[in-house]
């Protein structure tokens, strides 16, 4: 399988501290457990509280809240209510993410809560599904 080629890899980078060192300790071994290395996260967290904060993304249409969003190419709006229940989450949109295990486990949020809203950001080869 693909482990077999790991050592000829120079690094193999994991995205977390925690996960290279689950990775170390499940699948290195003596050829491979110096290759290990962690990435930080890439996402600005304070930047994303400050977008949040400033509602520079919101604007209104028709009267009604909406936030901007591209689908094939098209700039569309999302209504956007304060008094929604809303989660957030961003990554590459690949099957390996499990985004769809996201969606149907948030059917239940919603069963439970109707004004509950899903927003999956990202790009990746399930864009435009």
């Amino acid at each position: 399988g693909v482990m077999s080629l790991y050592p000829y890899y120079d690094k193999l980078v994991s995205v977390s501290e925690v996960t290279k060192q689950e990775n170390v300790k499940k699948i290195a071994n003596r050829k491979t457990k110096d290759k290990f290395k962690s990435s930080m996260n890439t996402i600005n967290l304070d930047r994303i509280y400050n977008l949040v904060d400033e509602d520079n993304d919101i604007f209104m249409k028709n009267g009604e809240r909406v936030i901007v969003r591209e689908q094939d190419k098209q700039i569309t709006s999302v209504p956007f209510h304060k008094a929604d229940f809303k989660v957030m989450t961003m990554g590459r949109l690949s099957p390996e993410k499990g985004f769809d295990n996201l969606i149907q486990a948030f059917s239940g949020v919603v069963e439970a809560n109707p004004n509950a809203k899903l927003y999956i950001l990202g790009d990746g080869p399930l864009k435009n599904q």
